[in-house]
C-alpha cells in the first residue's frame, strides 16, 4: 500500500450555518471507498487546511437576480453590478459585434458561418468551418482560423487567417496563409473576406474535380 497526496484547493460556496469541520467529515465520508478505474480509495487521512471568508453578495442588473462575487475577485474593489455569466454573455456579444464586418461579408460571399472560439488566455480566435457543426458539437477541420490583432482609426485590421485542411494541421498550426495583414499593411475586413472567399471557391472547385 502507499499514500498519494494531491494538493487541491476547491472553493465551495455554502450557507452561513455550515461548519467547515462537518463539511470536511462529509467529504471524507463521501470519498472513502470510492472506486475508480485505476484504484479504490481505502482511507483518507486528511483533506487539507481550511480557510473561511465571507462571500460578497451582489445584484445583477440583468434580471435583478442575486449572485456572489468569485473568491478571486479583488477584495478592494466593489462587487460589480453584473454576474460572471451575464458578463461573459455581454463580452461575447461585443466580440461578435467587433467581428461583424468580416463575418457578414464572409457569409455573403461563401455561405459559410464564422464563429468565435475562446481558445484560451482570453484569445478570441476566428474560426470558419467549411461544414456547419451539428447542435452541441464542436467545429472541425477543414476550416479557416485566424486572429484580428488590432485595428486602425479608419477601420482596417491587422492580423492573419490560415486554412487548415485536416485536424492534424489544425493541431500542429500548419496551415496555408490566406490573409497576412501586418501592422504596416492593415486591410479592411472586406478585403480579408474577399481573400478567404477566393481561396474557398478555388478549394471547392478543386474538391469537385477530384470527386469526379
Amino acid at each position: 500500500m502507499k499514500h498519494i497526496t494531491y494538493t487541491l484547493a476547491p472553493t465551495l460556496l455554502v450557507g452561513d450555518d455550515v461548519n467547515p469541520l462537518d463539511l470536511e467529515f462529509l467529504l471524507i465520508k463521501a470519498l472513502t471507498g470510492a472506486t475508480f478505474e485505476a484504484a479504490t480509495i481505502e482511507t483518507i487521512a486528511h483533506i487539507g487546511r481550511t480557510q473561511t471568508e465571507a462571500a460578497r453578495p451582489g445584484t445583477c442588473y440583468v434580471g435583478a437576480h442575486p449572485f456572489y462575487a468569485p473568491q478571486s475577485f479583488p477584495a478592494d474593489r466593489p462587487v460589480p453590478d453584473i454576474c460572471p455569466d451575464h458578463a461573459r454573455t455581454e463580452e461575447d456579444a461585443q466580440v461578435q459585434d467587433l467581428h461583424r464586418p468580416l463575418f457578414t461579408e464572409v457569409t455573403r460571399l461563401t455561405g459559410l458561418t464564422p464563429l468565435i472560439w475562446h481558445s484560451g488566455g482570453g484569445c478570441m480566435t476566428i474560426v470558419i468551418p467549411l461544414s456547419t457543426p451539428e447542435p452541441g458539437q464542436d467545429w472541425a477541420a477543414p476550416c479557416y482560423m485566424g486572429l484580428q490583432e488590432g485595428d486602425t482609426d479608419d477601420g482596417r485590421w491587422y492580423g492573419s487567417v490560415s486554412f487548415y485542411a485536416t485536424e492534424e494541421q489544425t493541431g500542429n498550426g500548419d496551415g496555408v496563409d490566406i490573409v497576412t495583414a501586418g501592422s504596416d499593411n492593415p486591410q479592411h475586413p472586406h478585403q480579408w473576406a474577399a481573400q478567404i472567399a477566393e481561396h474557398h471557391h478555388a478549394h471547392t472547385a478543386q474538391t469537385l474535380d477530384q470527386d469526379h
